[in-house]
């Protein structure tokens, strides 16, 4: 079952990040530099959002990153929708904004 507003996090985060790599490939011209320019792109983008640690045990240069970071709002977004009764850290309208 899908809830209020999970589905446009779901389409709002693939657009956001289908257009990353579409972007991407109108800058490169071979398959093998996109994929070393993409891994080179999102795995910093991964490791610097809330994917994987939360913002509060961060170091504040990386906290800051992490607020720059779209994935952040994302994960925030669907984090919120998936895990029943787990708050949003910045607010649903925040992350709607932010990405």
């Amino acid at each position: 079952m899908v809830k209020t507003g999970q589905g446009e996090a779901y389409i709002l985060a693939a657009t956001l990040f289908s257009t990353f790599s579409l972007v991407i490939a109108c800058i490169v011209k071979t398959r093998e530099r996109f994929m070393g320019v993409g891994q080179v792109l999102a795995t910093p983008l991964f490791f610097a959002s809330n994917a994987v640690y939360p913002t509060a045990i961060m170091p504040g240069w990386l906290r800051t990153i992490s607020h720059l970071n779209p994935l952040t709002y994302v994960v925030d977004a669907l984090r919120r929708f998936m895990l029943a009764g787990s708050p949003s850290s910045f607010g649903l309208s925040h992350d709607y904004e932010v990405h």
